[in-house]
């Protein structure tokens, strides 16, 4: 039997885009990565259209960017 109900409404923001000498060290760090390597999975990450062009170094957003589109796998 359910007593009691809250309902809390939570933002929650999309993370802040990397830079790529951030993502270099992310990868090295988190997956032990080299930078080559990593370089190289963000181009592919970029041709299937899944990132930004991975080479830029785009710290922040457009307020016209949709930040809420989905893709699907």
């Amino acid at each position: 039997q359910v007593q009691n109900v809250r309902n809390q409404e939570k933002l929650k923001y999309p993370p802040y885009p990397l830079s790529t000498v951030e993502l270099q060290k992310r990868a090295s760090r988190c997956c032990r990565m080299s930078s080559e390597h990593t370089m190289k999975v963000a181009e592919e990450l970029y041709q299937a259209g899944f990132i930004s062009y991975p080479r830029t170094e785009t710290d922040s957003f457009s307020p016209n960017t949709d930040l809420h589109v989905s893709y699907e796998c």
